[in-house]
């Protein structure tokens, strides 16, 4: 589960919200639980994807990730419960550049499990990259030679590659066509109610919120304090 107790978040003294600071008194999301995240361009969602990942630090109040307090842990073990428990897809991508599409996507099991890769984990990876529509041309390929949405793809199988309990995905329809966004969405839904994981998914497109257990507003969710 995740659960945010009396968060606050102050934004770095550069950047657009300057000055700014994100209360959040109380948001819960139940384990195997698969929610909407919803809301505007600005309104806060990466910011409560990242507090909920532990990418971000709070400057007060509590945040419990599968049982864990992100605060207490050190920055060490904080990025190892990470990558063994979450599956981040960033707005961004995040992709390695000088790695293939294969090597990004095994990134996170190399990561966790530096030995010889076993065939389970490739036959893993090779489900993904054909629900995801990677081909095997597109699998040799560097990040500079992909498309927008070959990217975002890349970015949502090396989320899912490592199997996490928890899910957090940034906006990850936002370069993708309607058909492949549709087979998307259904594929993160499945991936993760198979497994009883949780998903948080941000987003402002509507079209697919009735697949999600819950939507949750970010208006509703937190408060902005400051010049926001």
């Amino acid at each position: 589960m995740i659960l945010f107790d009396n968060v606050h978040y102050c934004y770095p003294q550069t950047g657009r919200e300057v000055g700014s600071r994100v209360v959040v008194r109380r948001w819960s999301i139940a384990a195997g639980e698969c929610v909407a995240l919803i809301g505007a361009s600005g309104s806060g969602k990466t910011t409560l994807l990242q507090l909920a990942g532990g990418i971000l630090g709070v400057a007060g109040g509590s945040i419990q990730v599968a049982q864990q307090s992100l605060g207490t842990m050190p920055e060490a073990r904080r990025r190892q419960f990470r990558l063994a428990n979450i599956g981040f897809v960033f707005q961004s991508f995040e992709l390695l550049p000088h790695l293939t599409v294969e090597e990004n996507l095994l990134l996170p099991i190399r990561l966790l499990q530096p030995k010889r890769l076993s065939t389970q984990v490739q036959s893993r990876v090779d489900d993904l990259c054909e629900n995801l529509s990677l081909s095997r041309s597109i699998r040799k390929r560097r990040p500079d030679r992909l498309s927008q949405g070959e990217r975002q793809r890349v970015a949502i199988g090396r989320a899912l590659v490592t199997q996490p309990s928890v899910v957090l995905a940034d906006e990850p329809t936002g370069n993708l066509d309607p058909a492949l966004k549709r087979s998307v969405v259904e594929l993160l839904l499945n991936q993760c109610r198979e497994r009883n994981a949780t998903l948080v998914m941000a987003t402002h497109d509507l079209s697919a919120i009735d697949r999600f257990d819950s939507s949750h507003e970010t208006s509703t969710v937190l408060q902005w304090e400051g010049q926001h």
